[in-house]
């Protein structure tokens, strides 16, 4: 994907009315709360196939590796990889941000996802309702939010890690009007997911202003450059 590609296209705000149509989450405050949607037909074309041939295996996962150098590689499991804090330097740390926000949120579809006690589990279709930041980690069976666990800082607050570092597990909630998902982005433009929303936007403008200006270095600019070093290495002999 160029790198020219601004975050914007991933992260476009969803109307409140496309959220609200799609039932597993209801906002206006006037609805009456759903009921929780049937997760195992929503799967669609996941859950038949296990229901269809009993014999059916769920083949073994794979999950696509991010290079972010020569050194380092990541795989594009957001249950996979520490904190981003925990890297050795902002630079490396930008690096790792620039790199997973190069690809879309990674969705991992199956047919079988885990089941909680209350045989509750991960919805395939939720993706859609949230293609901007949902992830789901099938080593943690458990959802995350890409921009907030880029930009998530040390906390001992389970509520701040529940999309981030932990991962969100709490599948019951997240139909009615308080949905989880919705509460997580906040109606305040101001809220830990926008702002974690605009650095990301604000990262990728940047690398996107430096690219340009290297592209826009003619031949001619580089001649002139050349020449005023070479003035200056004789004015100080």
């Amino acid at each position: 994907m160029s790198k020219n590609k601004k975050i914007d296209d991933f992260f476009k705000k969803r109307s409140q009315e496309e959220v609200n149509n799609s039932n597993p989450c209801v906002t206006s405050t006037d609805a009456t709360e759903t009921e929780n949607p049937n997760i195992e037909e929503s799967n669609d074309h996941e859950s038949n196939l296990a229901t269809e041939n009993p014999n059916y295996k769920e083949p073994p996962f794979k999950v696509p590796r991010v290079e972010v150098s020569d050194q380092l590689y990541l795989e594009r499991d957001l249950g996979k990889i520490k904190p981003i804090w925990e890297y050795q330097t902002s630079k490396e740390q930008n690096e790792i941000r620039k790199k997973f926000l190069q690809k879309i949120p990674y969705t991992w579809h199956t047919a079988k996802y885990p089941s909680d006690q209350k045989d509750r589990k991960f919805c395939s279709s939720w993706f859609k309702l949230f293609p901007d930041w949902l992830e789901y980690s099938p080593t943690t069976n458990a959802a995350h939010c890409l921009p907030c666990f880029l930009y998530a800082k040390p906390s001992g607050r389970q509520r701040e890690n529940a999309f981030t570092i932990e991962g969100f597990r709490s599948w019951n909630k997240v139909n009615g009007k308080d949905c989880a998902f919705l509460k997580h982005i906040g109606r305040d433009h101001n809220s830990a997911h926008n702002d974690a929303v605009k650095k990301c936007n604000d990262l990728l403008r940047m690398e996107q202003h430096i690219d340009t200006l290297i592209d826009n270095i003619t031949p001619e600019i580089i001649e002139r450059n050349r020449l005023k070093l070479k003035v200056s290495i004789v004015a100080v002999r």
